[in-house]
């Protein structure tokens, strides 16, 4: 073969890779969507967080409490919004999302910090969350910074009612040697979030009321502590006040664990009709508050531990904060949220609270 021939070859093999690569995929690619068509008024969503599955786990007696947070709440979705495990293996894994399947209700999953801790590449761990049978999960092949971006659509008689977004809220921002931050929610990952809603509002006719579930705190959950005068949301806070985040608090610091870098997401999405945002990360807090900045108003707040692996806290009322959030949505855009709080050594013990908020955030 020629050097001229060669060189032609390798181009054309070069500008083939090229269009059907990582970059080729359009960010409204509906590759990113799930559809539930079976949503209805009164739709409840369960939000799960920080089991942390590892080594010293209980697995028979850990599965039965999570099994009665689920029986409690009956939920038609489940959001996992990461640290599911901690330094575990693949069989510790296995255990965990064969029980999330075998309560045959679709579920969503995205990452933690230390999900990918364990005895696993990252590729074994994306493939064993999306292969149950009533898995959401999806992990598109693109250059938008993240493994677990993706959106599932709530349909009734084929309408698109509801939105619930998944973003990965990464891992660890690294400053050098031992000393890190956490991540926090790119500006390409906002860009892809924002195509996704635009094309919804195209099929729609207006912004699609929209959830985001990640695991990473954003920045408002500090500004909403420091500025919100009157309590509107759930939930308590029992972190001790320890975290600095450069340009967010030096001189104060907070019961909250932020990414290190402020995101775009809350301005960006409550201009597009977003109107809830939780996360996990920070298991002695499910504290939550209805925050307005911008102009657009929504309701930021934690989940609740699921379990007592690691470490929880403990409410000022004497019980412990584990258990599980659920929100309960309504045709007209406006929704109901509920801490259960379920004693892990005797499940009848439960305790709850809830508000309702309507679909204008009061």
């Amino acid at each position: 073969m020629s050097k001229k021939t060669f060189v032609v070859t390798g181009l054309l093999l070069l500008l083939s890779l090229s269009s059907c690569g990582s970059n080729a995929i359009r960010m409204d690619s509906d590759d990113y969507v799930k559809t539930i068509d079976s949503y209805q008024d009164g739709f409840k969503i369960l939000q799960l967080t920080d089991i942390h599955w590892n080594y010293t786990t209980d697995f028979a007696k850990q599965s039965e409490y999570l099994t009665a947070i689920v029986k409690l709440a009956k939920p038609n979705l489940i959001m996992v919004t990461g640290d599911s495990t901690l330094n575990a293996n693949k069989e510790i894994a296995d255990k965990l999302y064969d029980l999330i399947d075998s309560w045959k209700i679709p579920y969503g999953i995205t990452w933690g910090n230390h999900d990918r801790q364990g005895t696993w590449n990252p590729t074994w761990i994306s493939e064993r969350a999306s292969k149950g049978t009533y898995s959401l999960y999806d992990e598109v092949e693109d250059s938008v910074t993240g493994r677990s971006n993706y959106v599932i659509n709530l349909r009734k008689n084929n309408e698109l009612k509801w939105q619930i977004y998944s973003l990965d809220s990464n891992s660890y921002a690294y400053d050098g040697g031992i000393k890190y931050h956490y991540d926090y929610i790119h500006d390409d990952q906002v860009d892809w979030y924002s195509a996704q809603a635009e094309k919804a509002k195209d099929e729609k006719g207006s912004y699609v009321p929209s959830v985001f579930y990640f695991h990473i705190p954003l920045w408002q959950w500090y500004h909403a502590y420091k500025s919100t005068a009157e309590t509107k949301g759930l939930g308590e806070i029992h972190e001790n006040a320890t975290y600095v985040v450069e340009g967010l608090n030096d001189d104060d610091p907070m019961p909250f664990w932020p990414g290190s870098q402020s995101s775009k997401l809350f301005s960006t999405a409550t201009k597009k009709n977003a109107k809830a945002f939780y996360c996990g990360h920070d298991h002695s807090n499910d504290w939550g508050e209805l925050y307005t900045e911008d102009g657009g108003t929504a309701y930021i707040g934690y989940g609740v531990k699921s379990g007592r692996e690691l470490y929880y806290g403990v409410s000022d009322a004497g019980y412990d904060i584990t258990g599980g959030a659920v929100m309960t949505l309504h045709d007209d855009g406006s929704y109901d949220l509920e801490h259960l709080y379920v004693n892990t050594d005797d499940y009848a013990d439960v305790h709850s609270v809830s508000i309702s908020v309507s679909k204008e955030g009061k």
